[in-house]
């Protein structure tokens, strides 16, 4: 399920956060991860992404008095994390954008695997009175979660 992430000044929307408000995001997100692993992923240690919504990439560069960005502070805190903004995530859940947290490997295992990547391929072709007629797989490729428990997801960026 999606977690909303917390108010500041009644707002979720990074839009109108301050650099303290969306490190407070990121943090309750890797804390809830931290939590929901159940020890098994040390934040400072292990790697994981964080997705956002592409309209948010930017907000990411808000400073603090120090003039450091949220950005900086993420990969300071986080040495072996990556955020990744995906376009998607824009308006992803009832008009809201969304923030997932996910990580690589819990107890050396894969979280998502993509399995069966392939290429559009031709499976086969019939002639026809008006053409040819070219039939093609309905999927040939796929991501599995293998290990939901590695994947937290907040709503309202």
């Amino acid at each position: 399920p999606y977690m909303t992430v917390p108010k500041e000044d009644g707002n979720t929307e990074w839009a109108k956060k301050s650099f303290k408000g969306m490190v407070r995001d990121i943090n309750t997100a890797v804390a809830t991860l931290q939590k929901q692993c159940g020890g098994n992923f040390i934040p400072s240690k292990h790697s994981f992404k964080l997705g956002i919504a592409l309209s948010c990439d930017a907000y990411l560069n808000t400073v603090n008095e120090f003039g450091i960005s949220v950005k900086e502070w993420f990969a300071k805190t986080y040495p072996k994390a990556e955020i990744l903004p995906i376009p998607e995530f824009d308006n992803a859940l009832a008009g809201d954008n969304v923030m997932y947290v996910k990580l690589d490997e819990l107890a050396g295992q894969p979280v998502v695997e993509q399995i069966v990547p392939a290429a559009v391929r031709l499976v086969g072709a019939v002639p026809r009175a008006t053409g040819l007629y070219e039939l093609y797989p309905d999927a040939t490729a796929g991501a599995f979660v293998e290990q939901p428990l590695g994947i937290v997801r907040f709503v309202g960026i």
